[in-house]
């Protein structure tokens, strides 16, 4: 067992799709900031491989983002205990890269991308079906861009006009292989990947009621995963969509006072 002082946590940040970490959890870090001012902390944010750089985007996998995260962040445990706070996809992958982070002290997923067999919600199903542009880059093996139109529909919905062109601005493009495990669920690693049996810190989802993207049934369902294997699991559900949680600052309250209450 790590013995590792707890008077200094590492708050690692995992973006998902179309995302760099640190614009995606800026709002949300101000607002933790301020809930932890008198606590020693490291803000640390990880996004997908190549994603916080121009052009860095490859056709990659799943498991190859999750290795390349899984590496960085044992890294940053070496240096004191570990939160880990996922958006997404980030949500499903930071449950991963802590299986076997033994002084990690709990998971925050925000608007969680959910556990296998699972089916995505019709709508994004619809979206990824309907447009030529997704299906030549799942076919294909190619990198591509969401769509506004779609952005709009399946991830803005709860946003104000200004805030969904920001957040626009900054999205990356994506890789079309990870678009077809994630719509498919035919995940090219294997079962394992996406069946995470080792998590051993309290869990906490917090979801967006109004998300189209990931909808509250899915940390419904994956809170009733985890606590079925023993594991400390809430739920939480907080008014906005699947980016304005992030704005909501009840989201940080709430990972405040899980996780730092003494």
């Amino acid at each position: 067992m790590n013995t590792l002082s707890k008077d200094v946590v590492n708050i690692v940040f995992f973006s998902g799709m179309f995302g760099k970490s640190e614009r995606v959890f800026s709002t949300f870090t101000q607002n933790l900031r301020r809930k932890l001012i008198h606590r020693e902390c490291r803000y640390h944010y990880l996004s997908l491989k190549g994603h916080d750089r121009p052009g860095g985007v490859q056709p990659y996998s799943l498991g190859t983002y999750f290795r390349d995260l899984r590496i960085r962040v044992k890294t940053i445990a070496e240096t004191g205990d570990v939160l880990a706070i996922g958006h997404s996809l980030g949500g499903l992958i930071a449950k991963f890269v802590l299986e076997e982070v033994l002084n990690s002290i709990g998971v925050a997923s925000i608007a969680s991308a959910p556990i296998p067999k699972t089916p995505l919600p019709w709508q994004v199903q619809w979206t990824i079906l309907r447009n030529p542009l997704y299906l030549r880059a799942m076919w294909k093996r190619e990198v591509f861009k969401l769509e506004r139109r779609d952005a709009n529909w399946i991830m803005f919905n709860s946003l104000s006009q200004e805030r969904a062109d920001r957040v626009f601005k900054t999205m990356t493009p994506e890789s079309g292989p990870l678009l077809w495990e994630i719509a498919t669920r035919q995940f090219r690693e294997g079962k394992n990947i996406l069946n995470p049996q080792s998590l051993f810190c309290p869990l906490l989802e917090i979801s967006g009621k109004e998300d189209k993207t990931c909808p509250p049934r899915f940390g419904k369902k994956i809170t009733n995963f985890y606590k079925k294997r023993g594991i400390d699991a809430q739920h939480v559900v907080l008014p906005g969509g699947h980016f304005s949680v992030l704005e909501n600052p009840q989201t940080a309250d709430v990972v405040a006072d899980q996780f730092f209450t003494d």
